[in-house]
């Protein structure tokens, strides 16, 4: 297809796949930008969804509806491909843009009938228009999907936007109300690998600092997984409270929004904050921030002096925790720094 067809796109799909919070996140920008550069256009998230990070999407006002692998049978490659594919077909996407590279995806989707193609996957050998892959794993993941744009003549923008209803705020707002908590600091100090937690005594002191310089309770961010984290930081301090393990992941959002500062680990909820226009602190040891680190224009990331960070590994074959190399007076500096511009 020439470029001067592209004007009549009216059917988007973007292959997600499978992905937990923070890749889910890291996608975003790519619909804000499709939403903006096709603003006629029907867009589809294709791929799966964890139960969680659904109604997320469903209040998304850059997707429309979401396609999702189980309908094609696709969990049971590649006995149920043919019925993928014919499946497939039918919906004529007139774009589609491929964030995975799975071959059999990949495949199936270049001779399903789109007629523009934009994937990373196989070098590009079904990409309608080549992109530039030579900044991967050298930039955010978030940067290198809106790479996919650029043949496109589409200039991207690195937006951070979630939609969220008033109904969403309703409980945190109650839960605030029954604590008699008015400004307060979200305190993501869980991310499920211990290697990437900054130590929970660190938390405390930082905890204790912003209630004795500034008044600011903390709320510690968290589901029934992070309770042992976050019960032990809650036993070395007076001045924190722990979220309801039972809200949902728009209740979550809406805490993150009303917060004054967020601090912690990287983690799908440190990127949940920095998708709520608040100060992000982001603590980051093992794993990249050039790779996965807040998007939000009001974010700081403070790294580990450690010699061999990044590693992305999951544990540490020197026995190390980098992490807790970032010092708490570096964290009280960061901190001091936002709440003097605010």
């Amino acid at each position: 297809m020439n470029k001067t067809g592209l004007r009549d796109i009216k059917k988007i799909g973007v292959i997600v796949g499978n992905p937990g919070l923070g890749d889910l996140l890291f996608s975003y920008p790519l619909f804000s930008n499709i939403r903006r550069s096709f603003p006629g256009a029907e867009v589809y998230f294709i791929g799966n969804l964890r139960d969680y990070t659904k109604s997320l999407v469903l209040r998304s006002k850059n997707i429309d509806d979401i396609i999702y692998y189980e309908e094609y049978k696709v969990q049971k490659i590649p006995d149920d491909l043919p019925y993928f594919f014919l499946n497939y077909r039918k919906e004529k996407f007139d774009l589609v843009f491929d964030l995975q590279r799975h071959f059999l995806i990949t495949s199936l989707t270049k001779f399903s009938g789109v007629k523009v193609f934009q994937s990373f996957s196989m070098k590009q050998v079904f990409s309608t228009f080549k992109a530039d892959d030579t900044l991967r794993r050298k930039e955010h993941n978030a940067l290198h999907h809106m790479r996919l744009l650029e043949p496109l003549g589409i200039t991207p923008e690195l937006i951070c936007e979630m939609d969220l209803l008033e109904i969403d705020f309703q409980r945190p707002k109650n839960f605030l109300k029954e604590k008699n908590i008015d400004k307060f600091v979200s305190i993501v100090a869980s991310s499920g690998y211990e290697l990437k937690n900054w130590s929970g005594e660190n938390y405390s002191q930082i905890i204790d600092f912003l209630y004795e310089n500034f008044g600011f309770k903390s709320v510690l961010i968290g589901s029934k997984q992070d309770s042992a984290i976050l019960t032990n930081i809650l036993n070395a301090t007076r001045n924190a409270i722990m979220m309801p393990d039972d809200f949902k992941i728009e209740e979550t959002a809406a805490l993150l929004r009303l917060s004054e500062i967020a601090v912690g680990n990287d983690s799908g909820p440190l990127h949940l904050a920095s998708f709520q226009d608040i100060p992000v602190i982001g603590l980051y040891g093992s794993t990249n921030p050039n790779l996965c680190g807040p998007l939000g224009k009001k974010s700081t990331v403070l790294m580990t002096n450690a010699t061999c960070a990044p590693c992305s590994l999951y544990s540490c074959p020197y026995n190390k925790k980098c992490i807790d190399y970032i010092r708490v007076e570096d964290v009280k500096d960061a901190i001091l720094k936002i709440l003097k511009l605010k």
